[in-house]
């Protein structure tokens, strides 16, 4: 599928997570990984993943700004924020770099996690914050 959009003249933006994430990534790339940018929260975040011409934005490494305005979206959106730990909350602050440039959201949404896991938090942002329009895979 990812690398059918990038085809397409589409690009990606993705988290870079292991799984579905990381497929649509590699799909991307094997068409052109200069369309494909990752977002991550911290440096080192699945490094081994990383194709040298993706786009990289770190969380950790934004504007002190930018990154207030991530968390506090993500808190927003987060059914139990108070409840995460600093590297949960990075993960799903991580998910607010992702939607935000979006012009349309494609995900899988796993339904057996409590608020959909970091999928289903970007389906929030997307839907409640950014009004973007969005694709769950997973129905």
């Amino acid at each position: 599928m990812g690398a059918e959009l990038v085809r397409r003249g589409f690009s990606i933006i993705s988290g870079n997570a292991s799984g579905a994430d990381q497929a649509w990534v590699r799909g991307g790339n094997d068409v052109d990984p200069a369309k494909v940018k990752l977002c991550l929260p911290w440096r080192s975040f699945e490094a081994q993943a990383i194709h040298p011409g993706n786009v990289v934005a770190v969380l950790d490494e934004l504007q002190s700004s930018e990154k207030v305005s991530y968390f506090h979206l993500a808190a927003k959106y987060h059914p139990a924020w108070d409840q995460l730990m600093l590297g949960a909350r990075k993960l799903h602050a991580r998910n607010a770099m992702i939607v935000e440039p979006a012009q349309e959201l494609v995900g899988y949404v796993d339904h057996s996690r409590p608020g959909g896991g970091g999928a289903g938090m970007a389906f929030r942002l997307a839907d409640g914050h950014f009004g973007i329009r969005s694709w769950d895979v997973s129905k």
